[in-house]
């Protein structure tokens, strides 16, 4: 699963750019957006039992995003898991 996170997290960041979305905004819809296309996907991690891990690497990738793009925005980890 990491691996496979890992691989989305990269495709995203490629279109991010591939797509010159620069706005944390812009971003964000696209990255909320995706999920609301494909609630199957979440469904799917839910059922599996992969809450705890799936909501810690989700974070772990948001904060690695918003350091890269916004490095002078500093959250906690509860508000971008929020």
């Amino acid at each position: 699963m990491k691996k496979f996170l890992a691989n989305q997290y990269q495709k995203f960041t490629d279109d991010i750019t591939a797509h010159k979305l620069k706005s944390l905004s812009e971003q964000l819809v696209v990255y909320l957006t995706f999920f609301q296309k494909n609630p199957e996907i979440m469904k799917t991690l839910l059922e599996a039992g992969f809450e705890d891990g799936l909501l810690n690497l989700q974070t772990r990738y948001l904060k690695k995003l918003l350091k890269v793009y916004y490095p002078d925005l500093h959250l906690t980890d509860y508000a971008i898991a929020y």
